[in-house]
Formats: C-alpha cells, structure tokens, sequence
C-alpha cells in the first residue's frame, strides 16, 4: 500500500497504449530529424 498526502498531488494523468505508441514515434522521428540537419562533424557517436 502506497500513502500519498493529498495536499501534495498536484496532478493526475492516465496515457493510452495508444497515446504512448503515439509519443514514442514523435520522438522517433524528431530525433532522427535533428540527425540528418547535424554537419558531419558535430556528430557525436564517436
């Protein structure tokens, strides 16, 4: 069993599969497109 004391929520969310599936694929391809506006010698995979 887990207390919390109320005063201190500040908020409450619930995510879907699908939101998170959804989140996931942002984030995906928001990496993927700062990759490919990189100059090859700022990549830091080194």
């Amino acid at each position: 069993m887990v207390r919390v004391r109320t005063n201190l929520i500040e908020s409450i969310r619930e995510c879907t599969g699908a939101q998170r599936a959804g989140a996931r694929a942002f984030y995906r391809a928001r990496r993927l497109e700062e990759k490919a506006d990189r100059k090859p010698w700022e990549d830091d995979d080194c």
